[in-house]
Parts: structure tokens; C-alpha cells; sequence
């Protein structure tokens, strides 16, 4: 599942993602920006992998957690988000096509390793919260 959305005015292709709130695991903000961006809740049962890109356009490092797991709810379908404008199924050759379109590379190796089976357990990410 990929989503469109307006980034300065150019519509881009990406996967759910954004920042975690404050008292958030990040498999809980992973659910919360799913279902906020596509109307789509699903539940995360896996780790695919950690991305960290530099943007030397907008001079900001990107930190990026994907996670694969079962739909639980297809929902209307519908984002939350008043940036996205659609959510898109895409096969991975429709998506190599439109790489231009991609808001980062993060989007296309998501893909890849997701279809390359890697797969890591939740647990590798460890939180620490203040008591």
C-alpha cells in the first residue's frame, strides 16, 4: 500500500509514516499513522528494516522503522490526513516505474525488503519511558 500525497505542491508517493507522538511505542505510532494516512488499520508483526537518509534538499536527516504485518481492517479507505490524497495498491513493478515519484529512497527499499522476506521481531526495538 502506497499513498499519494502533496509535498510542497508535488504529488509524491510514499508509505505511511510521520513522527511518533510523545508517549508512543513506535509499533503504536505505526499503527496511529497508518490508519491517520489511509483509513487502513493494520497490525505490525514484524520489523522490516531501519532507514536513515539524508536530504540534501531539505538539509534533514530521516530516520524511517517499516513493519509488515496482517490488515486488520481495510476501513472507507479514506485518509485522515489532509495532505494525502489517495491510498494506491501498487505492484512493485508499477512502483519501480514511478520511482521519480518517490518522496524518498526509503520508499522502493521498503518494498524490496518486504518482498526479499526480512523479516526482524518487534522486540529489537527496545523503548525506555520515563516512570
Amino acid at each position: 500500500m502506497l499513498i499519494e500525497e502533496k509535498v510542497d505542491g508535488v504529488l509524491c508517493l510514499n508509505q505511511p509514516a510521520g513522527r511518533l507522538e510523545v508517549d508512543e511505542t513506535v509499533t503504536e505510532g505505526a499503527i496511529r499513522e497508518t490508519l491517520e494516512e489511509s483509513g487502513v488499520r493494520f497490525v505490525p508483526q514484524y520489523l522490516v528494516g531501519i532507514y536513515d537518509w539524508y536530504s540534501q534538499k531539505q538539509a534533514t536527516r530521516f530516520l524511517r522503522l517499516a513493519f509488515t504485518g496482517p490488515i486488520e481492517d481495510m476501513g472507507d479507505g479514506l485518509p485522515r490526513d489532509q495532505n494525502i490524497v489517495r491510498v494506491t495498491w501498487l505492484t512493485h513493478g508499477q512502483a519501480m516505474t514511478q520511482a521519480i515519484r518517490h518522496r524518498s529512497p526509503f520508499v522502493l527499499a521498503c518494498i524490496e525488503d518486504h518482498l526479499r522476506g526480512v523479516r526482524y521481531p518487534l522486540d529489537l526495538v527496545r523503548h525506555f519511558y520515563p516512570q
